[in-house]
Order: C-alpha cells, then sequence, then structure tokens
C-alpha cells in the first residue's frame, strides 16, 4: 500500500474494518431492501440504486459477527470489485 491510499474505515461490534477508496462506488443512507429467500447465505438481499439491482452483502454473517437488525440510521457502502458491485449494510457510530 503506498502513502497515498486512502481507506474507508467503519466499525462491526469493536473491530474496524476498511476498504480501499478506489473500492467505493458511493455511501448512502439505508434504503428499502428485497429479500432473497434462495441466494447464498452471504446474500441477504437487493436494492435498487439509480436503477441498478445491487446485491447487499451480509458482512456480519461473513465475518462470523451475530446478526443484528437494520436501523434507519445504518449507511449502505456500495462498493465494486472487478467481479462484483454490491452494498454492504454498516452501522453508523
Amino acid at each position: 500500500m503506498s502513502e497515498s491510499s486512502q481507506i474507508v474505515v467503519f466499525h462491526l461490534d469493536d473491530q474496524r474494518y476498511g476498504l480501499y477508496l478506489t473500492a467505493i462506488e458511493c455511501v448512502v443512507r439505508i434504503v428499502e431492501v428485497t429479500p432473497l429467500p434462495k441466494a447464498p447465505a452471504i446474500v441477504s438481499a437487493v436494492i435498487n440504486i439509480q436503477g441498478k439491482i445491487v446485491p447487499v452483502l451480509d458482512i456480519r454473517q461473513r465475518f462470523r459477527l451475530p446478526a443484528r437488525p437494520i436501523n434507519l440510521s445504518d449507511q449502505m457502502i456500495i462498493a465494486r470489485t472487478s467481479h462484483l458491485f454490491s452494498g454492504q449494510n454498516v452501522p453508523v457510530a
């Protein structure tokens, strides 16, 4: 990582995590999610962001943290990789 790399840091419980700023499309207030009953466990739902259907990943499940309900004060990080465009729900501290 170079000295000029910028990272967006978020908290899950007492642990800090980060994503490179270059991987983040935007951060939005929590929006209505549509559950996907037969999707893989990590995909909790989908959302519509500016006409794009975006999978919502349950990063708490990915890091084996206890589930928590979505709060209206939560934010959603919309991120992209070379293979996936996704949303992750993160609480606001």
